[in-house]
Parts: C-alpha cells; structure tokens; sequence
C-alpha cells in the first residue's frame, strides 16, 4: 500500500497546519544546534538550502551602476574628525571613505552575517531602510553614504515574490511547508538579534550560500519593511564609495531631513517637522563642526609647542 503523506492533504486545513508546524519545528531545531555548535551536515534544512540553490526564483542579479546605501550614527566629537565637514556651498560631507566602508577585519564584531573577525558590508536599497535599520536616536545626526556597484552582484533573494510551488520534492521529503521555512529564515535574518547566539544561525546560512558562489544576500528589513543587502565581496574593483552627506532624524518616526537641501528622506510615516528644522539643524550641526576643528587646532599647538620644549 502506497505511503499517505501529509504534503498530500495540505489543502487541508488541519494538514495544513501541521506543515507549518513541523516547518517551524525542523527551523528552530536547526539554529538550536547552529547555536550549541553541534553538527549539521546531515541536516534536513539543508536539503532546503541546497533547493533553493538550484532553483532560479532565489537568484537576483544586482545590475551595474546600482546605488545602495550605508548609515552611521554621529554621536561623539570623535567622529567629527573622520570627515565630516562643511562644503563652501553651505552643505555637509558625512564620514570619509574610510568611515563609511566595512569596519577593517581586526575590528569587526560578530553580526548578521559575518563572524567576528570578518567583514561584510551591510546595505540598504533605499535611503531611509539604511537610517531605520542602525535606530537613530531623536534630533541626532546620521551620515548617509552612497554606493555604486562597479559589478553586477549576483545574490540569493530571500525576498523573492517568485512561488515556490516547484519545491513540492522538498516538500514531500521534508513534510514541511516550504514557504513557511524560507518565510522563517528571512524573518531570522530581518529581526535584530537579541545576543551572539542567535546571529550564530544566520552567520552558518550566509557562510552556506557564500560557498555556493553568491556574492550576496537580499532580505526584507523589519525595521522599515524595505529591503537590505549584504554583499560578503566588497572589494573596491566591485562597488565604490560615492559620496557621503549628513541627515537630521528628527523624532523616533524616523522622520528624516537631508541638510543638503532640507527635503525629507521619502519614508511609510507621514513627515512632522517644525518650519525651522532645517535651519536650527544646519546651525547646530555647522556649530559643532567650529568646535572641533577648534579644539583639533589647540591640540595641534599644544602638541607642536611640547615637541619643541622636548627637542630644546
């Protein structure tokens, strides 16, 4: 007699549930033992993995002259000597190249996708997804930077609205629902980590698809709804630093203003912003740049005036 399989009845209501059930089961299964460093080989998620691989509705190529986008927070005097500057045109250049790329491999911490000791770049499609994505504080400033693929990227769309109804093999082998695990694992990649073990999971995926030729992940970001990119190949032969400029988040809705112009960063929120925003934030802003290069001038003579009393 032929084995019943649940993936037979999934327009069932009850077997239905049942696959999603055991598609959350063998995900949370699967980062458990990611996280307890035990072994995975033999993994059924894996069988997953390779299925999507293979298929081309995960496969996204990221076109040459494509513009993606990186935030940083501005909180410290500090960071006011690593390039930030006013322009004679009144407007501000953010952080420089060297701020606003990947932090170097000896001093990258454990994130999303990279293990500490290694760097990845994170990215965002859209201005505002890059802003929303590193939780500004209210009435501070963030520096935008703008990149451009030299390239073509060819990434592993885990936001793709292709269906995945040629996955019923996996299916049947797995008698879980393939949507709901691959709509796990994007969640797991979109939802900040609370600790380093739970990064360990999307670490050991991004890892998986980077052996696999990918130069890159594309998922949905939970903290606007728009899209992120990590790109594991960052080399300046493949996406190049444009430019840099620096925003004013003016309330916890992320309301955004670009002090280039004064225009606000497009965003789902509706914009609230005081009439003089825009000038108190460039004054403000233009303010504490005077300081620093002040005190950056005290510390250059006072360093000069010493090595001359030292060398007399």
């Amino acid at each position: 007699m032929e084995e019943v399989k649940l993936t037979d009845f999934k327009e069932v209501p009850f077997f239905r549930s049942m696959l999603i059930f055991n598609a959350n089961r063998n995900m949370d299964l699967f980062y458990s033992a990611v996280a307890e460093g035990k072994a995975v080989h033999d993994n059924p998620v894996l069988r997953l993995f390779d299925a999507m691989i293979e298929r081309s509705a995960f496969h996204r190529t990221l076109p040459e002259n494509m513009h993606l986008y990186r935030a940083r927070s501005i909180t410290t005097a500090d960071h006011f000597r690593k390039g930030i500057s006013r322009k004679e045109d009144g407007t501000f250049n953010g952080f420089d190249e060297a701020n606003s790329v990947e932090a170097p491999l000896h001093s990258t911490q454990s994130a999303r996708a990279n293990i500490k000791g290694m760097s990845y770049l994170y990215l965002a499609e859209d201005p505002y997804t890059a802003c929303a994505e590193i939780r500004p504080a209210n009435n501070s400033f963030v520096s935008l930077a703008t990149f451009e693929l030299l390239k073509p990227a060819y990434i592993l769309d885990l936001k793709t609205n292709q269906p995945v109804s040629d996955f019923s093999d996996v299916e049947k082998e797995l008698q879980c629902s393939v949507a709901e695990m691959i709509t796990n694992l994007m969640m797991r990649f979109a939802t900040p980590a609370i600790d380093d073990s739970i990064y360990a999971s999307t670490q050991f995926v991004s890892d998986y698809f980077r052996k696999a030729g990918f130069d890159g992940i594309r998922f949905q970001s939970a903290m606007s709804g728009g899209t992120n990119i990590t790109l594991f190949n960052s080399h300046h032969s493949r996406i190049q630093f444009q430019s840099s400029r620096v925003l004013a988040v003016h309330s916890q809705h992320l309301n955004i203003m670009d002090l280039d112009n004064g225009e606000t960063i497009p965003s789902p929120v509706e914009h609230n912003m005081e009439t003089d925003y825009y000038s108190r934030s460039c004054n403000e802003l233009a303010s504490i740049i005077d300081k620093v290069k002040r005190r950056v001038s005290l510390e250059k003579a006072e360093s000069e005036e010493k090595r001359t009393i030292e060398e007399f």
